[in-house]
């Protein structure tokens, strides 16, 4: 497992929780609907197979990315 952690991690992106859940259905849909709603606030969230058989969920943050970050500059730009 350590070796797919390794490969997931890109540089730029925080690693803010991981957990491995016991799911099945559509969980990649659950990830990116995740992944399109949220991603301009700065979170991007991970899918991997899990050591027990389930997935593994990994939400990272994107400083570059962060939305409330980008609005607190902006607003000091124009006041």
């Amino acid at each position: 497992m350590k070796g797919e952690k390794e490969r997931e991690q890109r540089p730029g992106l925080n690693e803010l929780a991981s957990q491995e859940f016991q799911v099945q259905g559509e969980v990649h849909q659950l990830v990116t609907f995740l992944n399109r709603n949220l991603k301009e606030r700065g979170l991007i969230f991970g899918m991997s197979l899990g050591e027990k058989g389930g997935f593994v969920i990994t939400i990272y943050d994107e400083p570059s990315l962060d939305y409330h970050h980008r609005e607190r500059k902006e607003f000091k730009k124009g006041g």
